[in-house]
């Protein structure tokens, strides 16, 4: 939560570009694990390194054409035969708990 993709990269787990093409950098700026409830913690341990329930996704694909060059290469899928992974995995309701625990 504190050094999110930052750590995995660090540790070996993936690369230093990754980062650059992560929501938010792969981080919630001003986390603090602190304000995560024990019961929230006890309710997502148990989906724990799974993509968890519901909609969640692991999707692999081929670029096998492109209707945008300029948008493509600004979101680095610009080459045909390119494969690409779109990964959904959820919030674990942090969409509606982190407003509830950071200040403005």
């Amino acid at each position: 939560m504190v050094q999110g993709a930052k750590w995995a990269v660090d540790e070996g787990y993936g690369f230093a570009e990754d980062i650059d093409m992560t929501e938010e950098r792969g981080c919630l700026e001003g986390a603090d694990p602190s304000a995560v409830s024990k019961h929230a913690i006890q309710r997502g341990r148990k989906q724990l390194g799974s993509l968890g329930s519901g909609n969640h996704f692991c999707e692999v694909q081929m670029v096998d054409h492109i209707y945008n060059q300029d948008a493509a290469d600004a979101m680095g899928i610009g080459r045909k035969g390119q494969i690409v992974v779109t990964l959904h995995c959820g919030s674990r309701e942090w969409d509606i708990k982190w407003p509830k625990t950071t200040s403005s």
